[in-house]
């Protein structure tokens, strides 16, 4: 299977229900497949994972990386796919009440809470070059 078509239909999928199934479909793919490719794509998930957290720290899409990942992990261990699972149905919940407290402020306020957030950053990465020096 090419990763084109692992995506589409990993985007096919119900959310809620993608990580598990993604696992059950590496399950029935796996019997065609070398045993050493199960190692290979934890190793590969736990590496990326792990290049993520270090990409937080810096501009770039750390929660991405880290996110595809733990697919390829999930995609060997449907304990971690449930997890994911249930992960999204919760970040999609917080990211659309988000979404309606952002509309409901006033420019004004959107204004300050940008600022407020590129103040931190800067505090933050100010911080962070002290402590690299």
């Amino acid at each position: 299977m090419s990763i084109s078509s692992l995506w589409q239909d990993f985007k096919k999928s119900q959310p809620g229900e993608r990580f598990e199934d993604f696992y059950r479909q590496r399950q029935a793919d796996r019997s065609s497949s070398f045993p050493w490719k199960r190692i290979l794509y934890v190793f590969l998930g736990i590496i990326l994972s792990m290049g993520g957290v270090v990409l937080l720290g810096m501009p770039g899409p750390g929660l991405l990386v880290i996110a595809l990942g733990l697919a390829l992990v999930a995609g060997e261990s449907l304990t971690l796919a449930k997890g994911m699972d249930k992960l999204e149905l919760q970040l999609r919940k917080k990211s659309q009440q988000f979404k309606e407290w952002w509309t409901r402020l006033q420019p004004l306020q959107r204004g300050l809470g940008i600022a407020a957030c590129a103040a931190l950053l800067v505090a933050l990465a100010g911080c962070a070059y002290s402590l690299w020096l």
